[in-house]
């Protein structure tokens, strides 16, 4: 990558992964306290549920204004360092295991993700 990105749009960056990954950690629990009774009942009786929505959206803000100043074809793909979070988090929270072949498809994104920065 040629260009130099001004810190504050790296840092919307990885807030938005950030927020993107604990938005979905929001929502494996509240999947866990799930009762589809209705949609207005969902949003006020599972708080799980209206954080991790709110987490998402403050993600997407957050990306939106990075977008700004990095380039589509390299901050989508930086977004899937989410998913090392939520493997490992998920793992030590909720005692999912992580197996060999996850690994290293780990290790494949996060070189993946490297190689697109340069």
């Amino acid at each position: 990558m040629t260009q130099r990105i001004p810190f504050i749009y790296l840092s919307l960056l990885m807030v938005s992964i950030l927020l993107g990954t604990f938005g979905q950690l929001s929502l494996k629990v509240a999947a866990t306290h799930l009762e589809l009774s209705s949609i207005k009942l969902l949003l006020t009786k599972n708080n799980f549920l209206f954080f991790g929505i709110t987490l998402y959206a403050i993600s997407l803000v957050c990306y939106v204004g990075a977008l700004r100043q990095i380039p589509l074809s390299i901050a989508f793909p930086s977004i899937s360092l989410g998913y090392i979070g939520v493997v490992l988090l998920s793992h030590w929270l909720f005692h999912e295991p992580v197996h060999p072949h996850q690994t290293i498809g780990l290790i494949m994104i996060t070189l993946g993700v490297c190689f697109l920065w340069g």
